[in-house]
């Protein structure tokens, strides 16, 4: 299974590289920080949720399997069963086979991040894709639960949407209902309202057409998403009450921070940006720390040019859908999760429109950095 691992990563990193020798290069080396990783995540950390998926799956009987099916944690379980009795994977296996759809997900990422630089001309710098290489973002992916399968799915969907591929978006976003449907609404929300909002090209009435299909299309996931967060009715109070229940119940881990009583911003830059350097007493929340600072410098790059409005026309439109997509989950998803591990864990679904939003604002950076040079050199030669 090892060895299929590594033909899988060689022939991604084929594809990726037929006409870019770098990619070749950049996605052998994410295969590499990706077996890391796993191997780590066996070892090291042992994966107790992932040891409870894979054992609920043994436990499972054919009769049981069909009507398991469901969403959430009853997704994966349904999914695990055949890996177990149909082809027969230990749980080193199945941990491998996950691990898989991980990698695919920066196939796709890289995929993405190829299109906006094609489409729109963008000035960057080949140390950015280095970012892929972080191996907090790997951690996650490589084992046998929903992160692997929630990356990959927000990667493909997110190259659908670029390059207008509806069996990609149909695909990743089926995949992204299955395992955390309120993720789903929430990304179509923000693209949806990024999209009508600055595209000038889309008519009153196409805009109009687009809403009412999103509505259309949030009511059918209502109910998914009433069962998934366990509401009784879609109202103030039982959201209010299901938000107490996630924050009383995140406050269980080992590395919790108790963050019931503060103020809302705190939440979404703790769920973001934390643990930081005051919060690490160890080694390895020490280099959380340096990771996290990468992601604090990054979406202060992004937002920056945002506010600022500095960023370029012709890509102003996918600029503030992508942002959309971003803000929504993020702002809805860090009310309910003050636990440090249970936050980083999650956070790493929104790398994808974070990394593609910093390679446009990056573009809007280096370009103005090259006309304020020219200004100083023309000024410089006309004193002389």
């Amino acid at each position: 299974m090892a060895l299929l691992f590594c033909c899988f990563g060689i022939y991604l990193a084929f594809r990726i590289g037929a006409k870019n020798k770098f990619y070749f290069r950049l996605f052998l080396a994410l295969t590499g920080v990706h077996i890391i990783c796993l191997f780590f995540g066996l070892i090291i950390t042992g994966g107790a949720d992932a040891r409870q998926y894979y054992q609920s799956a043994v436990d499972m009987t054919p009769a049981s399997w069909l009507a398991s099916f469901g969403q959430g944690t009853d997704f994966i379980v349904f999914f695990t069963y055949p890996l177990i009795h149909l082809f027969g994977l230990s749980y080193t296996g199945g941990y491998i086979f996950y691990s898989c759809f991980g990698l695919w997900g920066y196939y796709f990422i890289i995929k993405a991040i190829d299109f906006l630089i094609k489409k729109y001309n963008l000035l960057y710098k080949k140390e950015y894709f280095y970012l892929l290489l972080l191996p907090g973002l790997h951690i996650w992916n490589v084992a046998i639960g929903k992160d692997s399968l929630i990356f990959f799915s927000i990667a493909l969907f997110f190259a659908g949407v670029l390059y207008n591929k509806w069996i990609w978006i149909g695909f990743g976003g089926a995949l992204m209902g299955l395992v955390r449907s309120p993720v789903l609404a929430l990304f179509i929300v923000g693209l949806v309202f990024g999209n009508i909002m600055l595209n000038k090209k889309i008519s009153i009435a196409q805009k109009v057409f687009i809403c009412i299909c999103a509505g259309v299309l949030l009511y059918l996931l209502l109910p998914v998403i009433e069962a998934r967060l366990n509401l009784e009715n879609v109202d103030y109070d039982s959201i209010s009450d299901t938000i107490d229940q996630r924050l009383s119940a995140n406050q269980a881990g080992g590395s919790s921070i108790d963050m019931t009583n503060a103020s809302y911003p705190a939440k979404v830059f703790g769920f973001l940006f934390r643990p930081l350097f005051f919060d690490a007493h160890s080694g390895l929340m020490l280099y959380s720390s340096c990771e996290n600072l990468i992601w604090l410098l990054m979406t202060i790059n992004v937002f920056w040019n945002f506010i600022t409005k500095t960023f370029r026309r012709r890509y102003s439109a996918i600029y503030f859908s992508i942002l959309m997509s971003f803000l929504f989950p993020v702002l809805a998803q860090s009310s309910t999760l003050s636990n440090l591990g249970i936050a980083v864990r999650m956070k790493t679904m929104y790398f994808t429109p974070l990394i593609l939003m910093f390679f446009l604002s990056r573009d809007t950076i280096l370009r103005n950095t090259i006309k304020r040079r020219r200004s100083r050199i023309r000024r410089q030669l006309a004193k002389r």
